[in-house]
């Protein structure tokens, strides 16, 4: 698969599509990036996950890109040398199997660069695409409750919106969830808006 990426990408710089925990755990440090933006898309925690922040006892949820609103990130350019190892590592990170690659996709964005196209994890992955959005409040129902073996739920989106800030990018679903976390983690009640 990384040799047909590479193909199709011809001698053009690959860049990959970072809007969750790539903001913050970099598939490369200093790697060339640009604040993006992918219209037609929108963040969602629509992936369940029974293993890393989640358990099967308690899943946790994980970020997407479903069809509908506009995304704003980073695109990170891989190296120009080395570039099949460096895409097979990324797509181990990323998504490990071959089921994953189903949700592999190359997006547009724009940019004030201009347009360009990036590779993007679990767009609009199969097993969620045709399924109903989880409310804000159910989301953080689960993420302050679900933890796995690296960390938990609360702290997943806490560093996707703390990289998000530090970027100067602001995501209102992310903020709401971030709010609606910290009330349930902290016993509050707040209505939904």
């Amino acid at each position: 698969m990384p040799s047909q990426i590479l193909a199709a990408h011809g001698g053009d710089p690959v860049w990959v599509f970072a809007y969750g925990s790539l903001l913050w755990i970099p598939a490369q440090p200093g790697l060339p990036w640009r604040i993006v933006t992918a219209n037609g898309w929108h963040r969602s925690f629509c992936l369940e996950m029974r293993c890393w922040r989640g358990s099967p006892d308690q899943p946790g949820l994980m970020l997407a890109l479903k069809t509908g609103g506009s995304c704003t990130g980073i695109a990170v350019k891989l190296p120009d040398i080395d570039r099949h190892n460096h895409l097979v590592k990324l797509l181990r990170r990323e998504i490990g199997g071959q089921e994953g690659l189903k949700s592999l996709r190359s997006i547009d964005l724009v940019s004030d660069d201009g347009p360009a196209k990036a590779l993007s994890f679990y767009t609009n992955p199969p097993e969620v695409a045709a399924k109903p959005e989880r409310s804000k409040m159910k989301v953080a129902q689960i993420l302050s409750r679900a933890c796995g073996h690296i960390g938990s739920g609360a702290e997943y989106l806490f560093r996707t919106v703390e990289a998000l800030e530090n970027l100067g990018i602001r995501d209102p679903y992310l903020w709401r969830v971030q709010e609606l976390v910290a009330a349930e983690i902290s016993g509050r009640n707040l209505h939904e808006k």
